[in-house]
């Protein structure tokens, strides 16, 4: 009995030889029709020895894939669980074969050591029955199970199958060697004058983006970054360097009644060969459908092409209503303008239209969970409704429609006051996408509130590392590197994009104020006063959007004054913390309110902060750390401070903190 049996193209034999002969100085038996004895009945020996061999290894080229002889030997082999691939030529496997990973021997030329990832691959089908034959080899173990991918791109992938292949990437890689294989996702482009397709077309794009996150050996240029180049000029080269990737996919959409064709192509970004190309025209109401084609084509591609395996999708996006998918996509696309207040606004409101049209669709929920919790301090006076209520509601509905959802989770992770609660959420949502950059981000930000900032720095890396363009992704980075004494390294960085040119908006002044409360936290003099000077600037140009955003942002001059030359920083008295809301938490203008004076204003916003979960913002950790911001001891001695620190969420923030060595600005024993 063999341990391999050996299909091939008779064109194919002089590269079969090498492989064959490759394969048993490695230790293992191989049978192939050369050992086919004289007057031996040819089908009847073949079908004897594939059954008796306890793998097949399938040698795909483009003579094999159009043989029927292979294609029976081939399916025979899948049928029970005995399959393996290559290609010789970078021919992909023919339809009905494409979920099964096809190692590339295109430029093999012999060389042992390059054989090393097929090797792995028969150990580990061929399981401890070959370990005593072959030479011991590292069998890469499953990192993360998938399964194949037929996607119903409404919001991410769906799965049908049930393959599983192991994972290239090992756990002590950099996070460049682990996501070798890499691909950008551009705007796919309008082709009518109807306003509505830009939308649409961006929409689709990032839909797809969303899915490719989910391969688990694979970079994906997060959204900021890759639609960055939507009406460049720049050509495929320039893109793939500046993002780091080696692939782009980009598309056209033309809609017309209640048709749309859409175009899809995949490219190489160094030299621009064009790898794959389909174009699909049907009703408007079959969008999932050609989606569905899209991806599973590229997947396919994808799988041989870059060498990743398919990725951990969901059952989650069919049947979903039109009108509601395309009230989806309005909002996202709003979303991501967001720095005008007026698209936040209509964004939010696409979101609550989709989930009224279809309340069953998953992303609909996860996306206006995400709005809400990351806007409440614009949504009462815009839209009437509680943020936290709202929130709450919307990630539950989109995580009980889809448990896995890596939207819903990422943004409960970051938005989540209970720890325990946060990172089960957050694992949840890296096992959907590991690749998504908003799902580090979340991550990023969930450890920061643990007091673990060396994760959250590894996952503010990986996201920057995915969307390197992304400018809130590198301002949340920064702080939280200046948290770890590290802002050095960066601070040049952040000083150029705060810094304003012609235009100058409110986004230069909240970059201004990061840097100076990054500087503040432990900075020399001279470094704070250079903030502090362009703070000013930038809020001479761009004046506060709220009487709250001038208040807090006043408090954090003056105690910034009180640094460089001694000027006492005193507060004014605050009567009105009941209404102050910044979006960004309450915890800094607290301590800053308190070390201007006034304690008792001080803990009324950290009640009211507690009250409606705005008490710790993103990246308003500086309370919680030795330096400057840190609650002042008159604070956390007082019983007001302890009360709210006795509430459970409140008293296990302080159990993990103290685990992981933090315990600046927790509660002091209080006066006898």
């Amino acid at each position: 009995m063999a341990d391999l049996f050996l299909s091939y193209a008779r064109d194919d034999q002089s590269t079969v030889d090498m492989l064959a002969a490759a394969l048993e100085a490695r230790g293992y038996s191989v049978w192939w029709d050369r050992h086919m004895e004289s007057g031996a009945q040819f089908s009847k020996e073949i079908e004897q020895q594939i059954e008796r061999a306890k793998a097949t290894l399938v040698c795909w080229s483009r003579e094999s894939a159009e043989s029927r002889w292979v294609r029976d030997e081939a399916n025979y082999a899948a049928e029970r669980d005995k399959l393996l691939a290559v290609t010789l030529d970078g021919t992909l496997p023919p339809m009905g074969f494409g979920q099964f990973h096809a190692l590339s021997l295109e430029d093999w030329k012999g060389d042992a050591q390059a054989l090393t990832p097929l090797i792995n691959a028969v150990a580990h089908k061929l399981g401890d029955e070959a370990d005593d034959r072959a030479p011991a080899l590292p069998v890469p173990e499953p990192k993360l199970k998938a399964s194949w991918l037929v996607v119903a791109i409404a919001a991410f992938l769906a799965a049908v199958g049930a393959l599983v292949i192991p994972t290239l990437i090992a756990d002590d890689y950099t996070a460049e060697e682990a996501m070798q294989a890499s691909i950008a996702v551009l705007p796919f482009e309008a082709l009518s004058e109807d306003e509505s397709d830009e939308y649409f077309g961006r929409g689709i794009a990032e839909e797809l983006l969303n899915s490719l996150s989910k391969f688990p050996d694979l970079k994906v240029a997060g959204r900021a970054s890759a639609f960055s180049f939507e009406d460049s000029d720049a050509l495929n080269n320039e893109i793939g360097e500046q993002l780091g990737v080696e692939h782009i996919l980009q598309g056209t959409v033309r809609r017309a009644g209640d048709r749309v064709r859409i175009t899809a192509s995949l490219t190489s970004a160094g030299d621009g060969t064009q790898l794959w190309s389909e174009t699909y025209e049907r009703e408007l109401t079959d969008i999932f459908a050609i989606q569905d084609d899209i991806v599973e084509e590229l997947a396919r591609v994808l799988q041989f092409r870059l060498g990743v395996g398919a990725g951990a999708g969901r059952a989650e996006g069919r049947g979903v209503d039109p009108r509601a998918y395309e009230a989806y996509l309005r909002g996202l696309d709003f979303w991501h303008r967001r720095e005008d207040p007026q698209n936040r606004f209509e964004a939010i409101a696409s979101f609550k239209e989709t989930t009224e049209l279809d309340p069953k669709f998953a992303d609909g929920w996860s996306a206006l969970g995400m709005g809400v919790a990351w806007s409440s301090s614009y949504v009462k006076e815009a839209f009437g409704f509680d943020a936290v209520e709202v929130t709450e509601n919307a990630l539950r509905r989109a995580r009980a429609l889809d448990p896995g959802n890596a939207r819903a989770n990422a943004v409960l992770a970051a938005w989540e006051k209970d720890v325990d609660a946060a990172l089960v959420a957050f694992d949840a949502a890296y096992d959907r996408a590991p690749n998504d950059s908003l799902v580090n981000y979340a991550g990023g930000m969930m450890y920061e509130y643990r007091g673990d900032f060396d994760a959250a720095v590894r996952h503010f890396d990986r996201a920057l590392l995915l969307d390197p363009l992304n400018l809130t992704v590198q301002r949340v980075r920064a702080l939280a590197l200046g948290a770890v004494g590290r802002y050095g390294e960066v601070e040049d960085d952040i000083r150029g994009l705060a810094t304003c040119g012609e235009l100058c908006d409110y986004g230069h002044v909240i970059m201004a104020a990061n840097g100076l409360v990054a500087s503040l936290h432990a900075g020399e003099p001279a470094k704070i006063s250079r903030w502090l000077e362009l703070l000013g600037h930038n809020h001479a140009r761009a004046p506060s959007q709220t009487e709250y955003d001038r208040l807090w942002l006043s408090w954090l001059e003056g105690r910034a004054r009180e640094v460089v030359d001694g000027t006492p920083f005193t507060a004014a008295p605050f009567t009105d913390a009941q209404n102050f809301s910044l979006g960004v938490g309450m915890a800094t203008p607290a301590s800053l309110l308190a070390q201007g004076g006034q304690v008792e204003n001080a803990l009324d916003l950290l009640e009211v902060g507690y009250r409606k979960r705005e008490l710790f913002g993103a990246n308003d950790f500086w309370p919680l750390l030795d330096g400057r911001y840190e609650f002042p001891d008159a604070m956390r001695r007082h019983p007001r401070f302890h009360a709210i620190w006795a509430n459970p969420d409140m008293a296990r923030l302080a159990e993990v903190r103290r685990a992981a060595g933090q315990t600046a600005g927790l509660p002091l024993p209080m006066p006898q």
